[in-house]
């Protein structure tokens, strides 16, 4: 005759794994279908506040990045002051699409400043303070974004909880600043 206490512990394991299983039913729709979408494509909702212009498309499907959805971000992100553009490493855009994922798809991650050319970098060097002499935004590395109605702090610990890059905080500015480098360093 079997053990009594092990087949109520048996029974408990089993009704346990059971309603695990219920529960698990009910999730993996959601989750799956998102992962799988994921696996195939990324987008970004982009707002640049200077411009009032939008980017709400994939840039990379099944395993390559969309040539004019690049050619897009790459003008939606140019230097503000003289239009010039360029080519802005993907990383940036892989970041950016994780940090959005992290915190809200639903928000479009607002652009303050994207690329900067040198005659731009070296003028607003002159007139503010904290622009880098050889900032990363020269080189089509680097970002400054905001989420309306998402704390500043907790944008930027979403941001620093990825290791993707350099993540710097400028709460009296009310923006962020992200962007790729070989090694995680914030400010």
């Amino acid at each position: 005759m079997p053990d009594k206490s092990n087949l109520f512990l048996t029974r408990r394991q089993l009704l346990i794994s059971g309603g695990a299983a219920m529960i698990g039913s009910f999730l993996l729709p959601c989750l799956g279908f998102a992962s799988v979408k994921s696996l195939h494509e990324r987008s970004l909702l982009l707002y640049n506040k200077h411009t009032g212009e939008w980017f709400k498309d994939p840039y990379w499907i099944e395993g390559k990045y969309v040539p004019e959805s690049l050619k897009r971000l790459n003008h939606l992100l140019r230097d503000k002051l003289n239009n010039k553009t360029i080519h802005i490493d993907k990383r940036v855009f892989d970041l950016m699409c994780a940090l959005q994922n992290k915190v809200s798809i639903k928000k479009p991650l607002e652009v303050i400043c994207g690329y900067r050319s040198p005659e731009t970098n070296n003028y607003l060097r002159k007139v503010s303070s904290g622009v880098a002499r050889n900032s990363l935004h020269v080189l089509g590395r680097a970002v400054d974004i905001r989420m309306k109605d998402i704390n500043l702090g907790k944008f930027r610990d979403a941001a620093k909880s990825l290791k993707m890059g350099g993540v710097g905080y400028y709460p009296r500015s009310g923006f962020i600043h992200v962007d790729v480098r070989p090694q995680p360093y914030y400010w």
